[in-house]
């Protein structure tokens, strides 16, 4: 199939759903409930300003090693850990080492689109995921978190 004109594409996406048994005010409670919390936090949050300077976290960058642990964390339901081993098979084909000074690192990027789609029981996703295109999550019905440095579409 041919790649659209520039002109035809769409900007990218962040594609999760609630299950079709879901109603439209779950769905909506179910994306607010994250921000709502964020809110609601007495942490208080540094400025842009602040923090334009400041280098992301090591935390927040994908890696190797970062998908293995998040693939192994302890604690996790046998179907849970089912899922995350074959999710980190997906995520590790996709991605692509970020070249450092001329020379690969252990960072990961995703370039293009990465689908992580029917994982029912996963709960969260590994730090620092940053995918170029769009990220499909369709009925990953169990996703409550977000993680830190997670970055879809282009820069």
């Amino acid at each position: 199939m041919a790649e659209k004109p520039a002109a035809a594409r769409s900007l990218p996406r962040f594609i999760c759903a609630s299950p079709p048994s879901a109603t439209a005010s779950d769905a909506i409670a179910s994306l607010l409930a994250p921000m709502e919390a964020l809110q609601a936090s007495p942490t208080p949050r540094p400025q842009a300003a602040d923090t334009a300077d400041q280098p992301v976290s090591a935390q927040s960058v994908l890696t190797r090693s970062g998908v293995q642990a998040w693939q192994d964390e302890a604690g996790l339901t046998e179907h849970e850990h089912t899922e995350r081993a074959h999710a980190a098979k997906v995520i590790l084909q996709a991605a692509v080492s970020v070249q450092d000074a001329g020379a690969p690192s252990d960072d990961l990027v995703i370039p293009g689109n990465l689908y992580l789609d029917g994982y029912t029981a996963l709960t969260r996703l590994p730090v620092g995921l940053k995918v170029g295109g769009d990220f499909y999550c369709l009925d990953c019905t169990s996703l409550t978190h977000l993680p830190e440095g997670l970055s879809v579409g282009g820069e």
